[in-house]
């Protein structure tokens, strides 16, 4: 029975290795793998268990700025617009950058759909205001783009 215990201790010991305990951080502020006692999260009443003790699990994720890569990427997709397609100053294969700048925008939204990235952004107010204002900017470009196709659609070739 005892041997049972120990063993059982032990087991538990062997996965919390690696593992840290804080006390009143910020789940933000701390790495994954972390037990966090008396979470501290701004403007939030925990209440039961969630107010005592929080686990932040996962694996590092080396950090990016997103809104600054993809901020580069999209200035990239505006320099390749609607009005240098139709004076042929590029092709259409290279409209709005190709499929390669799409790929990039494609894996950094990805990247923000993960925990880990989105906790950055949610306690982090200047990571958001940087996304809100990329946000802005875009919507922005594509309804311009959208006008213009609007407009210069009887030149387009259904070929």
């Amino acid at each position: 029975m005892i041997s049972q215990i120990i063993n059982i201790t032990l087991k538990i010991l062997k996965r919390l290795k690696g593992w840290k305990i804080v006390v009143g951080k910020n789940l933000g502020h701390v790495l994954p793998n972390a037990l966090i006692i008396f979470p501290s999260i701004p403007d939030s009443l925990f209440c039961g268990l969630a107010g005592i003790l929080t686990i932040k699990r996962g694996s590092y994720v080396e950090e990016r700025d997103i809104a600054k890569n993809l901020s580069g990427v999209f200035k990239k997709i505006k320099k390749n617009n609607l009005e240098r397609l139709t004076v042929h100053k590029i092709s259409r294969d290279h409209y709005l950058g190709g499929d390669n700048l799409f790929r990039a925008v494609e894996e950094d939204v990805l990247r923000l759909k993960q925990d880990s990235f989105l906790e950055g952004i949610f306690f982090d107010g200047e990571k958001e205001m940087k996304l809100k204002d990329l946000y802005q900017e875009m919507n922005s470009f594509l309804e311009k783009e959208e006008r213009q196709v609007e407009e210069d659609a009887d030149h387009f070739s259904t070929a």
